[in-house]
């Protein structure tokens, strides 16, 4: 047997953890809709009530009270079961000197939280369930919208992929709409952009988003503190 000296009696190194490939880990989305917890059954219902208009009723002393039918909506949550299974036998936690159980975990919960993002970005423009009971169904308007509010949801202004043309629509549509501008304005919440990566890179070939010429002038007191193009912040890719 050949003389090993010390080096016999060194123990060989072998990894202690393993990180993540890169993926999407965490979940961005889900603090931007409703949540309701504890739902026993396969399906919940979001109540929505419209809005409704005050009536006139100048000069119309003991007149006749004119009665407003407030509008009512009912969009259902459908429940949908996944299930992520990873094999670890009893045997490799004896044989290997990483923590491949707390991998496993946090790979499942990236796992979660990737299903949790598509699910909702495919209800953004799924038919959605409907009605009293359900059975009703409700598509989206495919139609082009206009600024006043009025037509459809799908947005198709020059060209394809993303640009700030419809970046700018998007938003008069929303405001027409009232779409969160109250919780904006009292500062509760900030209007979010949300795209994929090829949107992400269609902004960032327009110099209107990528030069503080254009965009993120910020000034306090009449003084310019700083400026903050869109490539640095305002859009975050999915």
């Amino acid at each position: 047997m050949p003389n090993e000296g010390p080096n016999g009696a060194f123990v060989v190194q072998y990894e202690t953890m393993y990180d993540l490939l890169y993926q999407q880990t965490m979940r961005r989305l889900r603090e931007y809709v409703r949540v309701k917890e504890g739902v026993v059954g396969t399906m919940t219902a979001f109540g929505i009530m419209g809005g409704t208009d005050m009536q006139d009723i100048s000069g119309e002393r003991h007149g006749t009270s004119s009665w407003q039918d407030t509008p009512m909506y009912r969009r259902w949550a459908v429940k949908q079961d996944f299930i992520n299974q990873q094999i670890l036998d009893q045997e490799d936690m004896m044989e290997v000197a990483v923590d491949l159980e707390m991998g496993y975990v946090q790979n499942s919960i990236a796992a979660i939280n990737r299903r949790a993002d598509k699910m909702l970005v495919d209800a953004a423009t799924a038919t959605a369930v409907s009605g009293a009971t359900g059975t009703g169904t409700s598509a989206y308007l495919t139609t082009a919208p206009a600024t006043d509010g009025s037509g459809g949801n799908q947005i198709a202004v020059g060209g394809t992929g993303c640009t700030l043309d419809k970046m700018r629509l998007a938003r008069a549509i929303f405001d027409a709409r009232e779409v969160g501008l109250d919780e904006m304005n009292m500062g509760i919440s900030n209007f979010v952009w949300v795209t994929n990566a090829k949107g992400h890179q269609d902004l960032m070939s327009q110099t209107e988003t990528t030069s503080t010429d254009y965009i993120g002038v910020v000034v306090v007191n009449g003084q310019e503190e700083r400026r903050k193009c869109l490539s640095w912040g305002g859009a975050f890719p999915l």
